[in-house]
């Protein structure tokens, strides 16, 4: 149940964190004409911070869960 309220934790987290960076982007003022090249840039380099941090959540959610289930089966057989 733990892992469960972790996961739902670490989801809400990154939700927010989203939420903010978009509200922060919306409440920014339009870039000048001559700064629309680094503000295309800009979006990219969010783009792929997002999918980065994605991945990066999806590989430690599964190290994670492995390990636990590694703990599990060493309980296990410590009962036995």
């Amino acid at each position: 149940m733990d892992v469960f309220r972790l996961e739902r934790a670490q989801q809400a987290l990154f939700a927010f964190v989203d939420t903010l960076a978009k509200a922060l982007l919306n409440c920014l003022p339009e870039p000048p004409a001559e700064a629309k090249l680094q503000a295309v840039a800009a979006k990219e380099r969010y783009d792929r911070l997002i999918k980065s941090a994605g991945r990066a959540m999806v590989g430690e959610s599964c190290l994670a869960m492995r390990e636990l289930v590694e703990g599990l089966e060493k309980d296990a057989l410590l009962r036995q």
